[in-house]
């Protein structure tokens, strides 16, 4: 070899190493974006058999061979009626390909049209449950991996327009009644005032449990019931408290009735109503006054004024 050509190959080797070696150095900083971009989709399974779990590792890029298997077995375990299994198998899929619209859209409208009409019309509640199921899938999961994905914002509304909302279901009314129960708390009284109070009320958890003029009920739920120490469930406990007591100990409630009428129990009942819109049903207050401003019923006492939309029925939500 003339020594010609040794010199560049030697200078290619040496830049290609110098290349590699650059490549490399910014593989940590690729890899931290792609995890605040959430682009990372190889969330290991849990409570996976072994077997599923070593298949999805050593496969790699082969992975969807596996979801197509899971596939035919969830849709054999659904005409068997083992819909548990199915459940199960559903929320492997999606954890196995997370960024595929159509496998949340699928397993969504599976549940809340295949398995919840599967179950006879004799048992609202349990189909009642697999409906919920289907709208909870998309509304927590596939749509907070996939926010930008219409498809997805279509399907959820059709579940609650179609399935909830129409008369195709013999159980629609029962449907209608478990919504319309579990919104009525939060909305109530339904005037354009509560929900500007709702858009107003502030969203940050700690912030409202460490002002000054709250800490007082707060300190006292604690003292009445250890139920409220953790402060993760305090909004839900305290919902539940106004609605059904029984369930805590007596010194609870009596908390709420030294506190009646006053600024602090209604400045904590509003962010809690608030707080529980936003972070269980996905719902923006201050996007619920707009809607209502815009969409309401006319007055018929003032045309140009709006009432609010009924949030208790499943239409609204599907807007």
């Amino acid at each position: 070899m003339r020594l010609r050509d040794t010199i560049i190959l030697c200078v290619c080797v040496l830049t290609a190493a110098a290349l590699l070696i650059a490549a490399g150095s910014q593989l940590d900083f690729i890899n931290s974006n792609r995890l605040q971009m959430k682009l990372i989709s190889n969330e290991p399974l849990r409570n996976a058999p072994p077997s599923l779990a070593f298949a999805t590792v050593a496969m790699g890029a082969f992975r969807g061979l596996v979801v197509d298997v899971l596939w035919m077995r969830a849709d054999r375990l659904k005409q068997q009626n083992q819909f548990f299994d199915a459940k199960q198998l559903a929320e492997w899929i999606t954890i196995l390909q997370p960024r595929f619209a159509q496998v949340w859209e699928f397993h969504a409208w599976n549940m809340a049209y295949n398995i919840s009409a599967a179950i006879p019309a004799t048992e609202p509640h349990e189909r009642w449950r697999w409906v919920k199921n289907g709208y909870e899938l998309l509304r927590d999961q596939g749509i907070v991996l996939n926010p930008k994905t219409i498809a997805l914002y279509q399907e959820l509304a059709r579940i609650f327009h179609h399935k909830i909302g129409s008369v195709s279901d013999d159980c629609h009314k029962y449907y209608k009644l478990q919504l319309a129960e579990a919104m009525e708390p939060l909305i109530a009284p339904a005037d354009q005032s509560h929900f500007k109070a709702l858009a107003n009320s502030p969203t940050d958890l700690l912030k409202v449990i460490n002002d000054p003029n709250i800490t007082g009920l707060v300190t006292a739920l604690k003292s009445a019931d250890e139920t409220f120490a953790d402060n993760d469930k305090i909004v839900s406990n305290y919902l539940t408290l106004r609605q059904n007591p029984r369930k805590f100990k007596p010194n609870a409630f009596r908390v709420i009735n030294d506190f009646r009428g006053t600024a602090t129990l209604q400045k904590f009942d509003i962010f809690a109503k608030a707080y529980q819109l936003c972070n269980t049903w996905k719902l923006e207050p201050v996007l619920m006054q707009q809607l209502n401003e815009l969409y309401g019923p006319a007055d018929w006492n003032d045309p140009n004024k709006h009432l609010p939309l009924d949030w208790r029925h499943p239409c609204t939500h599907a807007i």
